[in-house]
């Protein structure tokens, strides 16, 4: 895992990482891509049922690299893993793995099988990483209706074919795995829908890449965890008596027989924040049920002027 797992990479930034690791810092771009397979094919194999077999379904660019390395491992650890090319023309990185898979026996085909796959095989898309762009078209296309209709389990490397990496927008068709594992950080696009609905669980993997230090500190787009909205920032209290100050909400609303709305809506999303809460209503009887309903907001002022009364503002900490 990366040292901050909520930064995220956009696509840019992810293209300027490996510019960064390769050209500046001298890092071989097939010992990336090696370190790459290697955690994808850790992923894999921790996943496998015995005798389940593995079809990596490879692209014309580096992330079909990935896809042909993973399989090449898989098959030296006793994994019954094949290759599958689906684009008619591949890089000199692909072309240069494609020679140590076939050096090492892995199988290699052209092309989809002309069935659908019947058996509960791993299903792994490595067809377009991160830097693709719009629709995916012709083999490619194919590829991902073929790879959505296997029964058994769909991996993706990187990024979900068909996902846009920064806003998880899907312009045509996409790949829908049950796990991604992505590399070095995480992508904006695999957390927003409707791209998060393809990504299934998202791994990420420290391969070694590593951001220009003009940009390492400052990731433009972080990941909201949980951690974050269950503790809210404190400022200290200013004195003796003073209360923390998480600001102030102002809650106007409710009538006989409506006080739901203030309850459910307002209110207590004001305890749960831990604000200074007022409450008010245009008649003391009109939010007399709300006590029944939230224990919590017991004792709150009504005025018919909206305004809280005087002397009756309450510090109110977290919802129980």
């Amino acid at each position: 895992m990366t040292e901050d797992p909520s930064a995220l990479w956009t696509a840019a930034e992810s293209a300027a990482a490996d510019r960064h690791t390769m050209d500046d810092l001298g890092i071989p771009s097939l010992l990336l891509m090696e370190r790459a397979a290697l955690c994808v094919a850790h992923e894999v194999a921790a996943r496998l049922a015995p005798g389940q077999r593995v079809i990596a379904l490879c692209g014309p660019g580096n992330n079909g690299g990935d896809g042909v390395a993973m399989a090449r491992i898989l098959r030296g650890w006793g994994v019954d893993a094949e290759v599958r090319l689906c684009a008619p023309r591949h890089n000199e990185v692909v072309a240069e793995q494609l020679r140590l898979a076939r050096a090492l026996s892995v199988p290699i085909h052209e092309g989809l099988p002309a069935s659908a796959v019947e058996d509960d095989a791993v299903l792994v898309d490595a067809l377009l990483g991160t830097g693709a762009a719009g629709a995916p078209r012709g083999a490619i296309e194919a590829a991902i209706r073929w790879f959505n209709a296997g029964a058994g389990p769909r991996v993706a490397i990187d990024l979900p074919t068909g996902v846009d990496a920064d806003t998880g927008a899907l312009p045509g068709i996409a790949a829908v795995s049950q796990l991604t594992v992505t590399m070095q950080r995480s992508k904006p696009g695999l957390h927003i829908t409707p791209g998060r609905g393809c990504a299934g669980a998202v791994v990420i993997a420290d391969i070694g890449l590593r951001a220009a230090p003009i940009t390492a500190s400052a990731p433009s787009t972080r990941l909201i965890e949980p951690r974050v909205t269950q503790a809210p920032h404190r400022r200290a209290p200013a004195g003796a008596g003073a209360v923390e100050e998480r600001g102030h909400v102002g809650v106007i609303g409710g009538s006989v027989g409506t006080a739901g709305a203030a309850d459910l809506d307002q209110a207590t999303a004001a305890l749960r924040c831990g604000v200074t809460l007022h409450l008010a209503a245009r008649d003391p009887g009109d939010v007399d049920p709300l006590p029944a309903l939230r224990p919590e907001l017991d004792d709150r002022p009504t005025l018919g002027s909206g305004r809280p009364a005087a002397g009756r503002e309450r510090p109110r900490g977290r919802a129980r």
